[in-house]
């Protein structure tokens, strides 16, 4: 810090001796600014190549430092940068208001100055404030302008071509700081667009070209809209009513509300900041103070208006926003996620309570055939036909058969319960729609490409969203090695009395730039660099865990269904035979050929076939679903479900890919 004061101190030291040799202000800076960069540029490389070692030292301590010539180097470049191009700029201003403060101090000295004539001739133009107070300029033409007067003075000896070389002068010197400024800004400009940290490239994942079975059809069951999967209208109702009230969706879209709101914080900093305020104060000094003046009490009202603003010179404010932006995608691919397990619950919650309703139906019906069978024991018994062990027999497999009926009853509660809880609302009964049987069942469940499940599925973008905004964060980290420079500047007014406020000479206003560098944080910056650099690889390896888990959930749904329509075919073919059997056992048991304990082994298995047919088929039903949720399908809202401020952020994602 103090070699760039010295050189800053040194241009200005220099452009006021030039000055005072009788150089205009102008041609003094230049002069002085040419002077010095080879001296200023030499001390520069010499310092940066001294401590450069110190940036790749390694072994023990070697981090101390590293750090310690990060900061020496970078600092002294951004001095010369700053010593070079924003020097000259303030003493430019300054020197400018100078002149503005010196002209205005002259007026009040002479207010009846004479100007030169502007060729030969006896008569030259006086120029004199006008009558309103402010200052009119006369022209070169025209004897009645107002304020100004014609007065005869003696021949002059005038030297116009002297004139017209200084004004050209002055165009060309204004045509090279002109260029100056426009190079400066555009080198200005190049640092600004400089960004820390390693730029998101998406890591190379192997996907299986076709899935265990062999097909790999380019159509895919998630090209259907969840209202296309389902045929059973109340179904499509409950799934409307549960993406319009659930508490899961409804607190996603909250995250997503505050992930937009982390972008506006983020995109905010990179502007800058500009805060007004007014305020009074009364203040008493000590009288045993000599310093403070005589004691008393004084007031002070003051008004100001205050910038801030930092120069993203390392992108440390665009790597947030950029992280930011990413964790956004992510939010609204976890909405997406919980829209589709969502869908994916109701369906399968709503087939299982059908289900519950299809096997209770079934053992109703077995107690009515075992009630018809004891009434036909109780004829027998008391005709003397058969034993009253025949009776107790079907009496116990009435009972039991009977009981089964509560335990049914309480889990088809349970299961509207659940499905009430999914639609946002109290615990209640549920509306049916098509019993289990009547459900549609697709025929052939193509389940796509593999590489296309990587586009499709919405927790696999989430976890990409999180590893792109983990890369992000490296950035934020990488520019917390290097100085950060801010500019600040406030403008306002203050004064004793508020008849004073607004006068002119009541003006207060600073303005300049700051440049915070990292000297010593006992390693903070490193552990933090280290921290977001371990954050990056777990994001990777929960990405890679995503895509594995992705596909073992479609292996999981394809043989799930493909076992399932093995399973219902075959249990299909055993209902059918224990009906048959039942119906022989009876006959038999009619006719006097058998004991009543076939009829009661045949009424058994006949039940238990007829339950586990049902079961199967809701195993195939649940899979088709689970095989829809496992492509990522499900996520797509209906049209009249879609609102504005749940459409896909499209625009987000499009600027993240490039």
């Amino acid at each position: 810090m103090g070699l760039v004061a010295k050189n800053g101190i040194l241009i200005v030291e220099f452009a006021n001796r030039l000055q005072e040799r009788g150089l205009s202000k102008d041609a003094a800076l230049r002069e002085a600014s040419l002077t010095r960069l080879r001296p200023v540029l030499m001390t520069s490389a010499a310092t940066v190549f001294g401590h450069f070692p110190l940036v790749l030292v390694s072994g023990p301590g070697a981090a101390a430092r590293n750090s310690i010539g990060t900061v020496l180097v970078s600092g002294m470049l951004l001095g010369t940068l700053f010593t070079l191009f924003v020097v000259p700029v303030f003493y430019a201003l300054i020197a400018a208001q100078h002149r503005k403060t010196a002209a205005a101090e002259d007026r009040e000295r002479l207010p009846r100055p004479v100007a030169l004539p502007v060729g030969g001739g006896g008569r030259v133009r006086e120029w004199r404030p006008a009558q309103e107070g402010h200052a009119r300029h006369a022209g070169r033409t025209g004897r009645f302008h107002r304020g100004v007067i014609d007065l005869p003075v003696a021949e002059a000896e005038t030297d116009t071509g002297r004139g017209l070389r200084h004004a050209s002068g002055n165009r060309k010197w204004r045509a090279r700081m002109r260029r100056w400024l426009i190079t400066h800004l555009a080198l200005f400009s190049v640092l600004i667009g400089c960004t820390l940290g390693p730029d998101y490239r998406r890591p190379e994942t192997p996907s299986p070209a076709a899935w265990r079975d062999g097909r790999s059809d380019p159509a895919s069951l998630a090209e259907l809209a969840w209202w296309e999967l389902f045929a059973d209208e109340e179904l499509r109702r409950l799934v409307g009513a549960a993406l319009e009230s659930n508490k899961d969706l409804g607190i996603a879209l909250a995250r997503v509300d505050q992930a937009r709101a982390q972008v506006g914080i983020a995109r905010a900093a990179q502007f800058p900041q500009v805060d007004a305020g007014a305020g009074a104060t009364t203040n008493r000094f000590s009288e045993n103070v000599p310093l403070r003046g005589q004691g008393g009490e004084t007031e002070l009202l003051t008004t100001t208006v205050d910038l801030n603003f930092e120069i993203d010179i390392w992108g440390r404010l665009r790597r947030a926003s950029e992280a930011a932006r990413a964790e956004l995608l992510a939010s609204e691919d976890a909405r997406h996620t919980v829209v589709m397990t969502l869908v994916s619950d109701v369906a399968a919650t709503y087939l299982q309570l059908r289900q519950l309703d299809l096997e209770r139906e079934t053992t109703q019906r077995s107690v009515v055939s075992r009630r018809d069978s004891l009434a036909i024991v109780r004829e027998r018994v008391a005709a003397g036909l058969t034993s009253p062990l025949d009776l107790r027999q079907a009496e116990a497999a009435l009972a039991g058969t009977a009981a089964r009926i509560p335990d049914l009853e309480r889990q088809i509660a349970q299961a509207e319960n659940r499905l009430s809880i999914l639609l946002g609302r109290a615990p209640g009964g549920i509306r049916r729609g098509q019993p289990l049987t009547g459900q549609a069942a697709p025929p052939d469940v193509p389940a796509g490409l593999p590489s296309a499940l990587l586009e499709r599925r919405p927790d696999i973008r989430q976890a990409e969203a999180g590893l792109v905004a983990a890369n992000a964060r490296i950035g934020v980290a990488k520019a917390a090695f290097f100085p950060r420079i801010t500019l600040t500047g406030a403008f306002g007014v203050e004064s004793e009395a508020l008849a004073d406020l607004f006068d002119g000479p009541s003006r207060i206003w600073r303005f300049g730039p700051g440049v915070t560098v990292p000297i010593f944080n006992a390693g903070r910056n490193r552990a933090n660099l280290a921290l977001a650099e371990a954050r990056q690889r777990e994001s990777l390896l929960r990405y890679e865990q995503a895509i594995q888990q992705a596909f073992r959930e479609v292996e999981d749904a394809l043989v799930a269904h493909r076992k399932a329509r093995e399973a219902l075919s075959a249990q299909s073919t055993a209902v059918q035979a224990s009906r048959e059997a039942l119906s022989i056992a009876e006959f038999r048991y009619a006719s006097g050929l058998s004991n009543y304990l076939d009829v009661l082994d045949a009424q058994r298995t006949l039940l238990t076939e007829e339950v586990a047919e049902g079961r199967t088929l809701l195993a195939q039903l649940v899979a088709v679903v689970q095989l829809y949720r496992a492509l990522g399908g499900g996520w797509e809202a209906g049209p009249e479900e879609v609102r504005p401020a749940e459409q896909p952020l499209a625009w987000h994602r499009a600027a993240e890919r490039r």
